[in-house]
């Protein structure tokens, strides 16, 4: 496995929080990115992909919305994560 999906997997957990934190801003978008990525995650096991590839699809799927967020409030909240 290449080193740089490797790394992806090792943040895997605050990717999570992550989008957990982005969620909770709306009631009504709340746990939207964790269906998508269980969705996807099922759809990949239908097609029998390597768990590898199954993983970065998860983590993808729960990454796509992260577009909508305003980069001062994503800044602001991943400083948050860091203290």
């Amino acid at each position: 496995m290449p080193e740089s999906i490797q790394s992806i997997f090792e943040y895997h957990d605050l990717i999570e929080a992550i989008v957990a934190a982005l969620e909770m801003r709306d009631f009504h978008t709340s746990n939207h990115s964790e269906r998508v990525s269980n969705m996807t995650e099922r759809i990949c096991t239908l097609m029998e992909l390597p768990i590898e590839e199954r993983q970065l699809y998860h983590i993808a799927a729960g990454l796509h919305d992260i577009s909508y967020v305003p980069r001062h409030k994503l800044v602001s909240l991943l400083a948050g994560i860091r203290s």
